[in-house]
């Protein structure tokens, strides 16, 4: 890791990819499966962690700024408790 640039460092620091976040908006469940040279990231949507949605099929999101993923303790106790 030390030879990435390090705005990747720093996103890889802050959101590692073995933990799960909150995305909001829109209020889903995401893991983070790629950080880009501008600042933003790639997540993962899966319907499976996803109860409280409609979503039948997984989904990769690109361009997700920082600021809107939460680290899961932060979530709503009624959304925590979805979580299979």
């Amino acid at each position: 890791m030390a030879t990435r640039p390090a705005a990747i460092q720093d996103l890889c620091r802050r959101f590692p990819p073995s933990r799960t976040f909150w995305l909001m908006p829109p209020g889903q469940i995401v893991r983070v499966v790629a950080y880009n040279e501008i600042g933003t990231l790639t997540v993962l949507v899966d319907p499976a962690e996803n109860l409280h949605t409609l979503m039948l099929v997984a989904r990769t999101v690109f361009g997700i700024p920082p600021a809107d993923l939460h680290e899961m303790d932060e979530a709503p106790a009624d959304v925590l408790a979805m979580r299979p």
